[in-house]
């Protein structure tokens, strides 16, 4: 059987050849159609994770005001002896890191580590937020833990006055287990 060809603006092309010429660019522009969804959709997911973990952490700071507020203020070792255990016993059961802080920046409270060894938390970016608009969030590196954390702060209010700050955070290797999950999902 003899090869036709076919008449293109004056040009003859094989019926083969055209349909390379055109098969290609169209599945290379359909194949970075698809990568640059499936990348953006995971952007998309990630940001709405990390929205709704923020959204637990603050709520997790809210129960946590609720539990340890009515102690604050106070101060000293007495104060340490008395949130210190409720703290450690929150974060075991929440699974978050909780500190308690007091309007000085000293911790009082703290679920992975003694408080008397820590350093002033007063000018953490979340600490700082929390003191000047009722509520702060912050992602970076914790000194004390010596890794990445997702932190919200929230200050505790008594007679309309800030007499502390607690806080929750979350390790950032939880969130990209959580994010490898949904890669792995979809």
């Amino acid at each position: 059987r003899s090869r036709r060809r076919l008449p293109i603006q004056g040009v003859m092309v094989g019926r083969g050849r055209l349909f390379w010429q055109i098969a290609l660019p169209l599945a290379a522009l359909v194949a970075a159609g698809v990568f640059a969804t499936s990348w953006q959709a995971s952007r998309l997911l990630r940001d709405s994770q990390s929205a709704q973990i923020e959204s637990q952490l603050r709520s997790s700071s809210a129960l946590i005001d609720e539990a340890l507020g009515p102690l604050l203020p106070a101060s000293g070792v007495d104060a340490r002896d008395r949130i210190d255990p409720i703290a450690k016993r929150l974060g075991r059961t929440a699974g978050l890191r909780v500190t308690v802080i007091d309007v000085d920046g000293t911790v009082l409270g703290e679920s992975d580590k003694d408080p008397v060894v820590m350093d002033n938390h007063g000018t953490r970016p979340e600490v700082v937020a929390a003191m000047a608009e009722g509520h702060g969030m912050a992602v970076r590196h914790s000194d004390t833990l010596t890794t990445e954390m997702m932190y919200t702060a929230r200050a505790v209010q008594r007679d309309g006055k800030v007499a502390g700050v607690v806080r929750t955070g979350i390790l950032l290797s939880a969130l990209e287990a959580a994010d490898a999950e949904l890669g792995r999902r979809s």
